[in-house]
């Protein structure tokens, strides 16, 4: 059943109707609309119900969010529901940088979401998925957006409430444009830009036009988080390493700033920068530090541009209070990022990810920051579905609102906005959780380093046994069911069901090996061969195919080369156990050396039999990773 309102009321919408059609129906008879946009400085929503009217109050700005509760409770007779919004921004923040790039069709249907429980702003992080005029390199085979999708997402964003915010760089994390020589000069160290030369300003002006071009806000993010390596590069090999480094930092970031207010934008920057360079490194410093450093560093900050403090992992109130604390003594235009945790791996923490947001939004709120962003990164890879964080996207707008957590009224949310089971998707962490709760506060991802764990050399066999294929297997029945109460989230339910499918006969595929070579079990081995490994591969190809369509689904072509190469890579390593374990029963080698090698843990003290998070790719296929970049 739809919220039904009469046609009059399509004056109030800019949106076209079918962008919504799957909450609101308009009919002669529909209830009718009566909105009363009070743009002054109350923030207050009010909406209530009775008899054929429907009474909307708020700013403009929150009139999804006053839609929202009014399909929420559609059912009703009549009602009258007051919020008061504890933030000015409510931001989500989406990852189009690390091999993702969202499609139109997913774009639209995650903004009228948003939009619906209270998101008014969208960040769009943008490294080099841009398409910059002269600039055939930047971003080429990447996914870039054109400058007519950017307007495009921007009209339908505007057209939803929602105010659409890029993030770009404009110091580090330019990973994939210093493949190319063209950006040699452009290059420092590691994936930091040059300071102080004119192609790198160039550069970045270039982007700052595009996007002037492209959008309406006035508003940027330009990140300069994570540059650790600064000047430590060719900067050094040309100037020498700077005597006065905060100096050069800063100096570079004026420049930028400058090109921002040039293309009519208010720049906002991620926060750790100031206080690695503050605390010798430390973007968390002792708690009993002083603020000093800090308030040495503010003289330095120009007065244009906004903090974001950026605090994922930590479940403790005090913690973020005393962090609220420092970031006041460098500045007080503040903004606070929480993270929805989706970058472990193809399967989620959502549990571990309400039990940071949650504390972090409450001292934010308590230490008056008026913007908050929730984050959702998609690091190495961005394997996991766009909509499997779901619980987590909706407690942070609840929290925002309401200032509590109400799990009965979360629950009606993922239902009749994103049309989502809550515990279903809560369960999505299974494949995570082998040895602790679904709540447990422990953050792991055996279902990513099990899954690209070598079939035969085995890195990580240390931390498994024949309990995680069990667990596996059980994981296949739960997502099963769960996939027939989510169909529109099908593709996310199947591509954790295959996973875990995989993983059932996998998981431990190494020990059950070595443990058949040791005991020279030549029957055994031969039937790991002819039966054990061609099932493991067929799994494996299930996979391929549900990760495959699931990506798709949500994101451009471009980046799906990059999952399917580490899983071919799988694929072609489970075969040549095969191939060795014939040769070795045929005589043709006397033995294989690498079935005898030991098993160590990747931890140690207390934390060495326990599962461990692994983040990149390329520290789990191989022994032979090079931390050489070139």
């Amino acid at each position: 059943m739809k919220l039904t309102l009469n046609n009059f009321s399509l004056k109030y919408f800019s949106i076209d109707k079918d962008a919504i059609k799957d909450y609101v129906v308009f009919s002669e008879n529909g209830t009718e609309l009566k909105v009363d946009f009070s743009d002054g400085f109350d923030p207050t929503i009010i909406v209530a119900k009775k008899e054929n009217e429907l009474i909307i109050s708020c700013p403009k700005k929150y009139f999804f969010r006053a839609l929202g509760i009014a399909i929420k409770n559609k059912n009703k007779k009549s009602f009258h529901i007051i919020e008061k919004p504890r933030f000015k921004e409510l931001t989500f923040f989406l990852d189009c940088s690390r091999n993702g790039v969202i499609n139109f069709e997913t774009f639209k249907n995650l903004v009228v979401k948003l939009a619906l429980v209270g998101y008014n702003s969208l960040q769009i992080y943008m490294e080099d998925t841009i398409e910059l005029d002269g600039e055939p390199y930047f971003g080429h085979l990447r996914g870039r957006f054109s400058s007519e999708e950017l307007k495009q997402m921007d009209d339908f964003a505007t057209n939803s409430g929602i105010e659409l915010v890029p993030c770009i760089q404009t110091l580090a994390h330019f990973d994939n444009i210093f493949l190319w020589p063209k950006y040699e000069k452009v290059w420092d160290i590691y994936n930091v830009m040059m300071i102080g030369e004119s192609t790198t300003y160039n550069l970045i002006e270039k982007i700052f036009k595009t996007l002037r071009q492209s959008l309406r806000t006035d508003k940027i993010n330009i990140g300069f988080d994570e540059a650790d390596g600064v000047c430590f590069g060719q900067y050094a090999k040309k100037h020498g390493v700077p005597k006065n480094r905060i100096k050069v930092i800063v100096d570079h970031l004026k420049k930028v700033l400058a090109i921002a207010e040039k293309y009519g934008f208010h720049a906002s920057m991620w926060s750790d920068m100031f206080f690695k360079l503050a605390y010798n490194g430390d973007y968390y410093p002792d708690k009993d530090v002083t603020n000093d450093p800090l308030k040495k560093i503010k003289k330095l900050i120009p007065e244009n541009v906004d903090l974001i403090y950026w605090d994922y992992y930590h479940d403790n109130k005090k913690h973020y209070d005393t962090m609220f604390q420092r970031h006041k003594a460098l500045s007080n235009d503040l903004q606070f990022a929480c993270g929805a945790w989706k970058w472990l791996g193809f399967a989620p923490l959502n549990n571990y990810g309400i039990n940071r947001i949650l504390p972090g939004l409450r001292s934010a709120i308590d230490n008056n920051i008026p913007k908050a962003i929730v984050t959702t990164w998609g690091d190495n890879g961005n394997e996991a579905p766009l909509f499997c964080i779901i619980p987590q996207i909706v407690v942070a707008a609840e929290y925002a609102y309401t200032n509590g957590f109400n799990l009965s009224n979360i629950k009606k949310t993922c239902k009749e906005l994103f049309f989502a089971s809550y515990d279903d998707f809560i369960s999505l962490d299974l494949p995570n959780r082998i040895n602790y709760e679904l709540s447990g506060n422990y953050s792991c991802n055996p279902s990513k380093y099990l899954l690209y764990n070598d079939p035969v050399y085995g890195l990580f066999d240390y931390h498994t046994n024949d309990n995680y294929c069990e667990h596996y297997k059980n994981c296949v029945k739960i997502f099963k069911n769960a996939e027939k109460r989510n169909l529109r989230y099908r593709n996310i339910f199947v591509l954790e069901k295959t996973l875990c499918d995989y993983l059932g006969i996998k998981a431990n595929f190494g020990n059950t090996l070595k443990a058949l070579y040791e005991k020279n079990d030549k029957e055994g081995l031969e039937y790991f061969a002819k039966k054990t490994v061609p099932l493991a591969i067929k799994k494996l190809d299930a996979f391929i195919i549900a990760a495959r369509e699931s990506w798709l689904k949500d994101n451009k072509i471009f980046g799906l080369d990059v999952l399917e190469l580490r899983l071919g890579g799988q694929r072609q390593r489970l075969k040549e156990i095969t191939i060795r374990i014939k040769e070795y029963l045929d005589g043709k080698v006397d033995s294989l050396p690498e079935l005898t090698q030991q098993a160590l843990s990747f931890a140690y003290g207390e934390y060495e039999d326990k599962d461990i998070f692994k983040g990149l790719y390329a520290y789990m296929a191989t022994p032979a990773f090079s931390l050489e970049r070139r």
